[in-house]
């Protein structure tokens, strides 16, 4: 109950005992004015009095304490909402101000009724007014009980995604640290295959699962539908525009030089292509299960600043150990290569959220992944790009699946894919409105 809501009610009670006093006292005998309005609606004063002071308490005690129903059984003016506002206190007032002239109401019931319909009325439409006025204070904070209410709900949905984001974070890292402390305590990648590697990838969507049914957060915002088929042409063709580039980069600064494998070695390599694909896209899913799947949504649903932005760094400080002391890469520097490749994974990072967010699904995220792996790692140095040149000691921190010219191109592509959506949408918008017009 509200200070607002105790000081009515004294109000009302503190008039009531004075009533009670001018009831005693036979004020409609004594005081002229309210002998002359007591007469315009009533005949007998003294017989109606009483019921009409009880009739009246009761509609200013469910304009104060919120209470639905009826006084005298007749309807409140200001309805029964459950909540005490201003409109329901003034019309609580005024009514008892107009009883008390008149000696709290000595009316017979027809009369009565009739000016009780005239009020609500009035009431109702002096609150549909108020409904429609922007209810705000001036903080921008909305003075309804309802609108309080909906803002502490989704507050608290906010705050509920961002706890749900924060503990995958550190789930998520403490797991696949102690994961990749465990390969780099063991010699590095080099002693382990591929089936480690993917086993690797997959610890985020996995537990991503986990804390979904932990949580009880469902699987709703995961993304899991199919989408529309150009997300797709998207998610493959950025990727091989991209590797072409810095194929032809490579090739022009002499870092790697054109030498495709001959055809009777591609048939031969053949079982071999398809089992790398096949786990690529296996560990592309169980990343982008946990990165674009839970940990993007619940940073968009809880209003995180650059949702892109976190989620690319939480997906760079995940390859950090294995980048710089895994032997991922053969440099002499592995800090300077693992700040070149988080570099390189922040510039993915928008624009395969970009991908997930536009289309509405994981698929998309894992698709464009998945081919990136396969032309960046796989296709373009060991089938196209195979005879070192000159300057090859660049190719990892240059022009290599994560290099300087990786990170500028993604980022490039990025900025494009967008004004592409925002154009194509536009046109959409256009073509809609001009069939209205024809219909």
């Amino acid at each position: 109950m509200s200070r607002l809501q105790l000081t009515f009610g004294a109000l009302i009670l503190v008039q009531a005992a004075h009533s009670i006093e001018e009831y005693v006292g036979r004020l409609w005998e004594s005081f002229p004015p309210t002998r002359f309005v007591t007469g315009l609606v009533s005949s007998n004063p003294e017989r109606d009095s009483s019921r009409s002071m009880c009739c009246c308490s009761r509609s200013a005690y469910g304009a104060s304490f919120g209470r639905c129903g009826a006084a005298g059984r007749l309807p409140l003016p200001w309805g029964g909402s459950g909540r005490c506002s201003k409109l329901s206190t003034a019309s609580a007032i005024c009514c008892g101000r107009f009883a008390k002239g008149a000696t709290l109401p000595v009316w017979p019931q027809r009369r009565f009724c009739l000016f009780w319909r005239f009020i609500s009325r009035i009431s109702c439409v002096a609150r549909m007014r108020h409904h429609l006025r922007p209810n705000r204070s001036l903080n921008g904070t909305s003075r309804g009980g309802r609108g309080l209410s909906v803002r502490r709900r989704e507050w608290g949905a906010q705050l509920k995604d961002r706890a749900q984001a924060v503990v995958f974070i550190v789930a998520a890292l403490a797991i696949s640290w102690g994961f990749e402390a465990f390969i780099i305590v063991n010699g590095g990648v080099r002693n382990f295959g591929l089936i480690w590697i993917v086993a690797l990838m997959c610890i985020p969507g996995v537990l991503s699962i986990a804390l979904r049914f932990i949580l009880s957060s469902g699987f709703g915002d995961v993304g899991f539908r199919i989408g529309k088929g150009r997300y797709y042409i998207y998610a493959v063709a950025i990727p091989f525009l991209l590797v072409l580039l810095v194929g032809v980069a490579s090739a022009a600064l002499d870092i790697r030089r054109f030498a495709p494998v001959p055809l009777e070695q591609l048939a031969q390599l053949g079982p071999v292509l398809l089992s790398v694909l096949g786990l690529g896209l296996i560990g592309a899913f169980g990343e982008e299960l946990g990165w674009r799947g839970f940990l993007l949504p619940k940073l968009v649903s809880g209003g995180v600043t650059n949702p892109y932005l976190v989620c690319g760094l939480v997906w760079a400080s995940w390859h950090l150990p294995l980048i710089a002391f895994g032997g991922f890469y053969q440099t002499d520097n592995g800090l300077l290569m693992a700040l070149i490749y988080g570099l390189g994974i922040i510039a993915m990072s928008f624009l395969f959220s970009e991908l997930r967010m536009r289309s509405g699904s994981v698929w998309v995220a894992a698709i464009a992944h998945a081919a990136h792996n396969f032309f960046f790692q796989f296709a373009v140095p060991v089938l196209l790009l195979t005879v070192p040149g000159s300057r090859s000691e660049l190719w990892d921190s240059v022009a290599g699946d994560t290099g300087l010219c990786v990170a500028v191109l993604y980022a490039v592509a990025y900025v494009v894919l967008r004004h592409l959506v925002q154009r194509a949408r536009t046109f959409e918008v256009r073509d809609n409105v001009s069939q209205s017009f024809k219909l």
